[in-house]
């Protein structure tokens, strides 16, 4: 799997699970509207977008009723996304950001002033990706650039994790998940581990598709 594609599905994989929570992997039926979504042109943060519209509770409109247990919930909301950015495409127009996504990277921008505040043991090479996030909301960059900097804390957090903080990620997802092909439970083990290393450092995510 090559390096974009790769990050297509971590990062829609991401964006659903933080916003269902635990368990922390999709699956076969999940991995395959991924791939749908893929093979249909849906640029990622369409799709994010898509996912992030269908969590929300608006007025009038309640939430997700129940435990929501497959991306398959996310569909319409992905869909008509899409079907969005494409009228907001045509003839080669460059899309406007819409309000609400306005609105979300004002709340990035307040998360990364203050993560940058702080004063307590953020890794300096984790610190210089949210200066340079900041760089990029102040110059008004496009959100692409803001998940491309997620990507790389993730990075930095999965090459400086402690070996017992992995361990205690795959024995967690082990013990609780057995019944898992051994790819998707390392999947999973990587997801817990990130998740836990964020929480661990107070790190905000810097796509505004998880606010």
């Amino acid at each position: 799997m090559s390096e974009d594609r790769a990050r297509y599905f971590q990062e829609i994989s991401r964006a659903f699970l933080s916003h269902r929570g635990a368990p922390f992997f999709l699956s076969p039926k999940d991995l395959a509207l991924v791939e749908a979504w893929e093979k249909d042109g849906l640029p990622l943060g369409v799709v994010l977008e898509g996912i992030g519209r269908a969590f929300e509770r608006t007025p009038g409109r309640p939430g997700p009723r129940g435990k929501v247990l497959a991306l398959a919930f996310c569909e319409p909301s992905v869909r008509r996304a899409f079907a969005q950015h494409r009228d907001r495409t045509v003839g080669g127009r460059r899309p406007a950001p819409s309000a609400a996504l306005s609105g979300k990277r004002a709340r990035v921008a307040d998360a990364v002033d203050g993560l940058l505040a702080r004063r307590d043991d953020v890794p300096e090479a984790v610190r210089a990706v949210y200066l340079e996030a900041k760089r990029v909301l102040e110059a008004a960059a496009e959100g692409e650039t803001l998940e491309a900097l997620d990507a790389r804390v993730d990075a930095l957090l999965r090459r400086t994790a402690d070996p017992a903080e992995r361990e205690a990620a795959e024995r967690d997802i082990g013990l609780g998940h057995r019944e898992l092909p051994a790819a998707a439970r390392a999947s999973a083990a990587e997801t817990l581990l990130l998740k836990r290393r964020r929480e661990k450092l107070r790190l905000p995510f810097l796509s505004p598709f998880y606010y």
